[in-house]
């Protein structure tokens, strides 16, 4: 069986609407042998990609988000998946001071994920705590792939693409940027201190993803730690 190709950052990227004309960007993958080729199986008409796989906007974009994805070949036939989304933000106008955004606290109330039962209550299990509850959106940020969610294409990291990717000394970084680049745009009530990723000691091809962020509303410093192939989250005050 022919390997997988597994692609590498950028995997996502934010353009301002009015500079989207002229905006390029370039794929990238791992474990391929010579020259690559790109196809795309779901085709943006705002979005072109070529088969050496530069990414280019097709004009001025609306704000909004935008994704392509496809397969990629090597020249000895190994294949893999490539996914790109782009968010289109608006321009700012000059002197504007842009800041996160300084949400309400929560009501308090959210189901937790993944869906279980509360052993004490019988009923459906929720979160309360303000911090959980941004972990768990950062939790579900790395984990949902590029074009996964409905109505929200661009949604997302998809940290499950690389459970089988070799661990190398470059990965992590490039893991680091984009993994960073999902939550800013995806979460702006928080705000990350740092992303630690590395392999797992319990198993091979195994990342464990550590997030340390920064709640905005109540300046609190907590911790979530993703691991692919199985999630464990874990928020420390």
């Amino acid at each position: 069986m022919a390997a997988s190709l597994v692609q590498l950052a950028p995997l996502s990227d934010t353009v301002v609407s009015g500079l989207s004309e002229t905006y390029t960007n370039q794929l990238n993958v791992m474990g391929n042998v010579g020259a690559v080729i790109y196809s795309t199986t779901m085709p943006s008409a705002d979005l072109t990609v070529t088969p050496n796989g530069n990414i280019s906007a097709t004009g001025i974009l609306n704000v909004g988000a935008y994704a392509v994805s496809g397969i990629v070949t090597d020249s000895q036939g190994n294949t893999g998946f490539w996914s790109f989304a782009l968010t289109v933000v608006g321009p700012v106008s000059p002197g504007t001071s842009v800041t996160p955004i300084m949400a309400a606290l929560p009501s308090g109330v959210e189901i937790q994920v993944p869906f279980q039962i509360d052993p004490t209550s019988g009923g459906v299990a929720i979160l309360t705590d303000y911090a959980a509850i941004m972990a768990q959106h950062i939790e579900t940020i790395i984990l949902t792939g590029i074009t996964e969610r409905v109505m929200n294409p661009a949604y997302g990291f998809g940290a499950e693409r690389m459970v089988f990717a070799p661990v190398n000394a470059g990965l992590p970084s490039l893991l680091k940027s984009d993994i960073i680049t999902a939550i800013k745009t995806w979460e702006p009530r928080v705000q990350v201190q740092d992303v630690i990723v590395e392999s797992s000691p319990t198993g091979q091809n195994i990342l464990v993803i550590t997030v340390i962020f920064l709640v905005i509303p109540l300046n609190d410093v907590n911790t979530v730690t993703v691991t692919t192939g199985g999630t464990i989250a874990q928020v420390n005050s």
